[in-house]
């Protein structure tokens, strides 16, 4: 293998990967095929020794000797290197179907018996020959990630001479491979390009971008590159070309540009697993339909008429289960509870196991658990699980809209109701399949991140006594001030929560529940002496903004009275939890609206103590890897 020291120091991380087996089993072929998309009838044995991190252990489907070899190679493999090496069994030569001596069947077997990925793969053909290499360094910077790889795995020397191959990730380079990389380091611009790393051809910078941090800080990725680079930078995720703003000045003229310079985008990846026609996708008069139809069920006038009794009742009615649990996990619970209160709301979905085994919480909970991780569609991955828990909830939703048309005298006042009527109209532009995508994203958009906002909420509350002191005073004096102790909340008693509308605004400032905004340049756009080409994605970096030293004063700590007499109600250069320009969340309201009334029955009625977790993680989306368990109980009257 050819090293080249100059490009090397511009890359994050190099991993080293072997490739082990008999001899013509085809190693150096998937090699050459990986990196520089070549295919060798006649190549020669290669013998190497290098210290690794990750092994694909290669036998050839039409040769079955071979395969009885891997338990050799495996032993080599454990006796030469740490046990935490990342190994894949490849079955090699998967396009000689007539040949074959080993089924799939045995080579699944095997790994799994061993603990192995598999997958089988033709150099010649290039079937499953990046996604092997990909899985492989996908789980080497997942461990490294979770620091269980020691310093002692990058010295450690195989001593002994074995026939491999090794890569690091490069392979060797010829004039065409060097001329793609050099390519794909200096993009074609009309301009000046923002300063930057491509990272590496495919890849990208994309598991740097993933990996987990437990900062509450802005994250690490965009930190480094701010200071490298400056507050606008460019750089490649999942395959795709991205300017990063950090810019406040910058994001607001993004923002403003919907429609003529820029338009909504999110990755493939995104619309994968939200559906092609998810509300994020789609533009113009039809993005605007749908938010007017969104706004028919949660929009103010039914927050004040309808919603807000029913958030009441089912915060009381969670609030006293949680006291006779006895310890809750926070995240879980707040979740179940939002999830079922939106889903009665959308569907009129209540669970019943008696009708059905299918949980549609559940498959939202499998969707969630892969969402931010890296794109991997196979078999065992967090992104696959997702993708499959996306595919059950559509099933099921599916299923619940065509039982409500065959029953149309079963008027729930609901979504599926106000569907049903648009899709008989003449001329509606709305699709069935853009209905269902569209419960799908509301579903989840209750389901997950008010959660995780109510949850860093009790979390920061329980930090900082002071603070809940004076929330806890507001709530009490609304409570005192109506002449009916028994009296549900009125909508003026909720819009005179002032201080907890502070608290609110500076919870979801720390959360920057969403790590990044995307939008998509329709021409090129100069701004600020750089051109941003057409065609790139855009990235508006809410975390970056949202900690500004320069604007917050302390911009770590928890602080709900800086926001007295700013502006809070709606989004601005300076502050974009809840989107910005013509996409702002038309669930705001509702989302500020659940947690302003989950707080008020909370402190008038109940006290908490933390009983174990609350730590985050940022993927780079929040999590509570640990969760976060209390313990409630009533207040004595």
């Amino acid at each position: 293998m050819t090293s080249f020291a100059e490009e090397q120091q511009t890359e994050d991380y190099l991993f080293k990967i072997v490739l082990i087996g008999d001899s013509s089993v085809g190693k150096s072929n998937l090699l050459a095929r990986f990196a520089r998309n070549e295919f060798y009838p006649n190549s020669k044995s290669t013998i190497g020794v290098e210290g690794v991190v990750g092994a694909l252990i290669v036998y050839d489907i039409s040769r079955r000797q071979t395969f009885d070899s891997i338990g050799r190679w495996l032993n080599e493999l454990h006796s030469h290197s740490d046990m935490n090496v990342v190994t894949i069994l490849i079955g090699n030569k998967s396009d000689l179907k007539d040949a074959r001596e080993v089924s799939t069947t045995e080579g699944k077997a095997l790994a799994e018996a061993q603990n192995l990925f598999f997958m089988e793969t033709s150099a010649l053909d290039s079937t499953n020959v990046n996604a092997a290499f990909q899985t492989v360094v996908k789980e080497i910077y997942n461990i490294l990630s979770r620091k269980v790889l020691s310093q002692e795995n990058k010295k450690q020397d195989v001593t002994r001479m074995m026939d491999v191959e090794t890569v690091a990730l490069y392979g060797d380079q010829d004039a065409e491979s060097v001329s793609k990389r050099s390519r794909w380091r200096n993009p074609k611009c009309n301009g000046k390009l923002p300063p930057g790393s491509m990272g590496l051809p495919l890849l990208g910078e994309s598991l740097q971008f993933f990996a987990p941090n437990t900062s509450s800080n802005i994250p690490p990725f965009i930190k480094e590159r701010m200071k490298r680079y400056g507050p606008v930078f460019r750089t490649s995720l999942v395959g795709r070309p991205v300017v990063i703003s950090t810019d406040p000045e910058i994001n607001q003229f993004i923002f403003q540009q919907e429609g003529h310079l820029v338009q909504s985008w999110y990755p493939d990846t995104f619309t994968e697993i939200f559906g092609r026609q998810n509300v994020g996708s789609l533009h113009g008069f039809v993005y605007k339909y749908l938010k007017n139809l969104v706004l028919s069920l949660f929009g103010p006038e039914s927050l004040k008429n309808k919603l807000l009794p029913q958030v009441e009742h089912t915060a009381n009615r969670t609030l006293g289960l949680w006291a006779r649990q006895g310890t809750v996990e926070l995240k879980e619970a707040t979740a179940n509870m939002i999830f079922d209160l939106t889903a009665k709301k959308l569907i009129s979905y209540e669970y019943d196991p008696a009708k059905s085994s299918e949980n549609l919480k559940e498959n939202f909970v499998a969707f969630i658990q892969g969402l931010i991780s890296f794109p991997l569609d196979i078999p065992g991955t967090a992104y696959h699980k997702c993708l499959q828990g996306r595919k059950k909830a559509m099933k099921m939703l599916k299923s619940m809209l065509e039982e409500r048309r065959s029953m149309p005298e079963r008027c729930q006042e609901d979504f599926f109701d106000l569907v049903l009527i648009e899709l008989k109209k003449e001329g509606t532009i709305l699709t069935e399949e853009m209905a269902l995508d569209l419960m799908f994203v509301l579903l989840f958009a209750s389901f997950e991140t008010t959660s995780l906002a109510l949850t860093l909420a009790i979390k920061l509350l329980t930090d900082h006594p002071n603070v809940l002191k004076e929330l806890t005073e507001e709530h009490e004096t609304i409570s005192r001030n109506r002449e009916n102790v028994d009296a549900k909340l009125t909508w003026e008693e909720y819009k005179s929560m002032t201080y907890t509308a502070q608290v609110i605004n500076e919870v979801v400032r720390l959360a920057n529940i969403v790590p990044g905004i995307f939008r998509k340049a329709m021409r090129d756009i100069e701004i600020k002496g750089y051109t941003i080409p057409a065609g790139w994605a855009i990235m508006v970096c809410p975390p970056a903004v949202h900690l500004n030293p320069t604007k917050y004063e302390n911009p770590l700590e928890f602080n709900p009275g800086r926001w007295k007499g700013m502006e809070s109600n709606g989004a601005s250069k300076h502050f974009m939890a809840f989107g910005g320009g013509m996409r702002f969340c038309v669930g705001t309201e509702f989302t500020k609206v659940q947690m302003a009334v989950f707080l008020h029955c909370l402190v008038t009625q109940y006290r908490w103590t933390a009983v174990k977790g609350g730590n985050i993680v940022r993927t780079p989306g929040l999590s509570f890897p640990d969760g976060f368990y209390i313990q409630v109980s009533k207040k004595n009257k």
